[in-house]
């Protein structure tokens, strides 16, 4: 509530029974409206909590279930728009749509009708987390395993959508909703408004064009007619922007953009971020996605998914997970984390998922130590979803040459390459023989047989847990120095610089880490110099700084964004 005097209308924090400012002894109270939904039982069950959001065709509430406490968001139609026969198909369609997918990747129906006022509603699951449009904008641009992890859970609902004959037509990064997880981050598609359903009826007139044009197929844009890869377009867009932090078509207009869409050809990933050095294979899979005519794309998600899945980088470890035991370990340990669905149109192959074998060698000892002396693991490659490392039930054999430990440290002893003892079942040659770790029983003394025991020599394919963990953090460091670089290059210096500084003397990154904070600290100096050269007016000097910069780091927006500021504003011609 807000106080004004009506002779002057000042705004008051309180009303002492006269005006300040001109003397004036009458009042006005404003009042904020009170929005009516707020309160109100919907169907017997859900009572509204608060206002989320409000958009073009209505407005969504968080509401509880008031006989369970589960909460739930409800989208409203707008009431002036009950006339309006395209809006409410399109907004029954979005029910249709929701009701059809039952995804782990996709919102949930709960039910739709109209309230006690005639109010259209859809009571759909609430999902808590933020749209991947606000974490771009605040990431930047997000490291290939994110992206490309991001891209497969939204192909994975996607292909799901399009085995039911629904097109979802406006995928957007602000129609995909994040939540962060033990295991990263899990994406929710939302808002099939503008779907296509198999049925055929249209919720747009033909010729017409609805979507996002930022985000539209050459042929969606032109008002063509469409099918499911107008998605695949979007969707490869997505995944350009998640990698690069641009979209590769923006301009000052709209109708520009959508010229831009459908005349120019796509930038490739080493023109936009050089410096990434991103897989050509990846750049060619994404050209291919959002290739102009639609004949020339992927014919299907089941398509493109499997080329991604192949491009995921080898999973590392954290080694801090190393001091929480196998338990915690085997849970946070993140492989390709896409799955196949239960249902029968799920995208892709997982097969083809690159071996994590020799990432987790290190580890696997260590599973072994935790786990009880005297204990086998198997690595073996890893089941789709997760990569493991978990014991294996060997039946009786005879007993394995001893070989005498080595002094402390104790450690996990890869058996020599030699014939294993003779077994009863037949040698299987179809498959790789796969590599095991055999920890001895250090309670069970080797037999000395007759005579002194020599000691025995240093195998050089002993693997010691110290090794193996050394490796794990040297790892990290090196996760942390590319994590510095990504962020140098945006312009977070300050990010840039709290990464720099976890690198520590004894590692081997560490001369890296130390060349990069110069330039950090450099570039910090020249970027202060050449604003406030600025600032006083100095555009020329300006420009100066800022293409030293540019010497430097030679993608940093700050940087260009500065020269492309100082040549606006400055005459053509005065400045070269």
């Amino acid at each position: 509530m807000a106080i004004h005097c009506q002779t002057c209308g000042v705004e008051l924090a309180t009303w002492t029974g006269k005006c300040p400012q001109c003397g004036g002894s009458s009042p006005m109270e404003i009042r904020t409206p009170q929005d009516p939904m707020l309160g109100k039982l919907i169907g017997g069950k859900y009572k509204v909590v608060k206002k989320l959001g409000q958009g073009g065709m209505g407005s969504v509430y968080l509401a509880e279930n008031v006989g369970i406490g589960q909460r739930v968001a409800i989208k409203f139609l707008n009431p002036s728009f009950f006339g309006e026969e395209t809006v409410v198909a399109r907004f029954l369609n979005e029910a249709r749509s929701y009701g059809q997918l039952t995804h782990p990747h996709a919102v949930q129906l709960h039910e739709h009708g109209q309230d006690e006022d005639g109010n259209l509603y859809i009571s759909m699951e609430y999902v808590e987390g933020e749209d991947l449009k606000r974490l771009l904008e605040k990431e930047k641009r997000l490291p290939i395993r994110e992206a490309l992890d991001i891209v497969l859970q939204i192909c994975d609902v996607l292909a799901y959508a399009h085995g039911k004959g629904i097109v979802h037509r406006d995928l957007k990064p602000e129609n995909v909703i994040m939540v962060k997880g033990l295991r990263g981050w899990h994406a929710k598609v939302v808002d099939f408004g503008v779907a296509r359903l198999a049925d055929g009826n249209r919720v747009t007139a033909a010729g017409s064009i609805c979507g996002t044009p930022r985000y539209m197929a050459p042929e969606q844009a032109e008002g063509r007619d469409v099918d499911h890869r107008v998605d695949i377009y979007a969707l490869g867009l997505v995944l350009y922007e998640l990698l690069t932090g641009m979209h590769p078509f923006i301009a000052s207009t709209i109708a520009e953009t959508m010229r831009r869409q459908v005349m120019e050809p796509m930038p490739h990933l080493s023109v936009a971020a050089p410096e990434l050095k991103l897989p050509d294979a990846l750049d060619a899979a994404i050209q291919k996605a959002v290739a102009t005519d639609p004949a020339q794309r992927f014919a299907s998600l089941t398509d493109f998914a499997p080329v991604l899945v192949a491009l995921i980088p080898t999973s590392t470890v954290d080694a801090s997970l190393l001091s929480q035991g196998v338990e915690q370990a085997h849970t946070l340990l993140r492989g390709p984390p896409v799955e196949k669905t239960s249902h029968g149109t799920s995208p892709y192959d997982r097969s083809s998922s690159p071996s994590r074998l020799p990432i987790f060698a290190g580890l696997g000892a260590l599973a072994a130590l935790l786990g009880g002396a005297g204990i086998w693991f198997s690595l073996r490659s890893p089941a789709p979803a997760l990569t493991e490392v978990r014991p294996v039930d060997v039946p009786s054999r005879p007993e394995l040459p001893t070989i005498p430990p080595p002094p402390e440290p104790k450690s996990a002893v890869l058996p020599p390459a030699d014939p294993e003892p003779p077994d009863s079942r037949p040698a299987d040659t179809s498959k790789p023989i796969e590599p095991r770790l055999v920890l001895k029983n250090p309670t069970r003394p080797p037999d000395p047989g007759p005579g002194p025991t020599p000691h025995a020599r240093p195998d050089p394919n002993t693997v010691t847990l110290q090794d193996a963990k050394a490796e794990l953090v040297e790892q990290r460091f090196a996760n942390l120095l590319g994590d510095a670089r990504s962020a140098f290059n945006v312009g977070d210096l300050a990010k840039a610089d709290t990464l720099v500084a976890e690198v520590p003397e004894s590692s081997r990154q560490h001369a890296k880490a130390e060349e990069l904070r110069r330039s950090i600290e450099q570039t910090r100096t020249l970027l202060n110099k050449a604003d406030t050269l600025y600032k006083n007016g100095d555009c020329e000097g300006a420009i100066r700084v800022w293409n030293e910069v540019l010497r430097i780091n030679r993608s940093l927006r700050t940087a260009l964004e500065g020269i492309q500021k100082c040549k606006m504003q400055t005459p053509t011609g005065t400045i070269d």
